[in-house]
């Protein structure tokens, strides 16, 4: 649904949101290919909300000078993910 990884200087950030099939949506943050934070959410008004919070970081981020590899807005990701201790599942 929404996938972006972006890169700088040898550094990834990553936001995706995910459409879970048992229902509702999957939110993760990713700092260098660790998860720094992860939540479900079933209500899409939350999700609509993070939604436009990842799209204005990640222009931020381009602003910056941080350039988008190997997603877009519609791609999924396979590559693998550090669970972060504090995750909220």
């Amino acid at each position: 649904m929404f996938n972006h990884r972006l890169e700088h200087q040898g550094r990834t950030r990553g936001f995706m949101i995910e459409t879970r099939a048992a229902g509702g949506w999957d939110v993760l943050e990713e700092q260098d290919r660790r998860v720094v934070r992860e939540v479900h959410y079933d209500d899409w008004h939350r999700v609509e909300r993070q939604l436009n919070v990842f799209a204005l970081r990640v222009e931020i981020l381009k602003n910056e000078g941080w350039v988008p590899v190997g997603t877009d807005a519609t791609s999924t990701t396979t590559t693998a993910r550090v669970r972060h201790a504090g995750s909220a599942r």
